[in-house]
């Protein structure tokens, strides 16, 4: 499911892009697409990590547009204020899908490994890495040698899956499937996935043969159960209903 998820969030994102273009500008979508992930590729390929985050932290910013919008469609704010106060609970198919797609964008799965492969990522590109002997003796470089072979070759397979993954979000494109829909359920399929993950990430969390000393604190398993019992019966409720073929 969450291969599926990342490979239809890619080609939507494609297709927005592509879309944004032809309206600016009146390229042709088909061309902006190939453009788009042909760069995406190259970038990944031939720009240092540094940079790359770099220039990326400051595209955040582009998330400003969703305030801008949501100001210039003037929405009724204070039926917004009661609709967040008092949220209207209704058990139909409808209504559960939207549920568990708020559930699926906010607490995607990726965000559940990316901050720590970040920083990773960041200790290796300031030639720094937290928790490293003084001494290291002939076994450790035994079985670092042995990381350093299995990490590269994971690390190649998942490029190559990356690219392709890439190229049939690209691909999607053009066999005339809506962007904004295919999103809408790719947050779905977040929102079930996510769930289901949130349990085994609670358990390492809580077992300290695997934390040591650093297990959750109390208010992060009281938190962390409501949260997953929350997710993990709004994902069964919308199952049982659309098996059962409700509305």
């Amino acid at each position: 499911m969450l291969l599926v998820a990342n490979t239809v969030n890619i080609g939507v994102d494609i297709g927005a892009m592509a879309d944004a273009a032809n309206m600016i500008t009146g390229i042709n979508f088909s061309l902006a697409a190939i453009i788009f992930t042909s760069t995406m590729i190259i970038l990944e390929v031939f720009v240092s990590y540094h940079r790359y985050a770099y220039v990326l932290r400051w595209l955040v910013l582009s998330l400003l547009t969703y305030l801008l919008t949501a100001l210039i469609v003037r929405p009724d704010w204070l039926e917004v204020a009661r609709a967040i106060a008092v949220p209207r609970i209704d058990f139909n198919l409808a209504l559960l899908t939207a549920n568990v797609a708020i559930i699926g964008t906010t607490i995607s799965p990726y965000l559940f490994f990316w901050q720590s492969s970040q920083e990773i990522e960041e200790e290796r590109d300031r030639k720094v890495l937290s928790d490293r002997h003084a001494a290291i003796i002939r076994e450790e470089v035994r079985i670092m040698r042995s990381d350093v072979i299995q990490g590269m070759s994971i690390a190649n397979l998942a490029f190559l899956f990356i690219i392709v993954s890439t190229f049939v979000g690209m691909l999607m494109n053009f066999i005339g499937v809506n962007p904004i829909t295919a999103l809408y359920y790719t947050a779905v399929v977040n929102g079930l996935v996510a769930s289901v993950l949130l349990v085994f990430i609670f358990m390492i969390g809580n077992d300290p043969k695997i934390m040591g000393t650093h297990t959750n604190p109390l208010w992060v398993k009281i938190f962390g159960t409501i949260a997953t019992l929350f997710m993990g019966i709004s994902s069964l409720v919308l199952i049982g209903i659309f098996i059962l073929g409700g509305t």
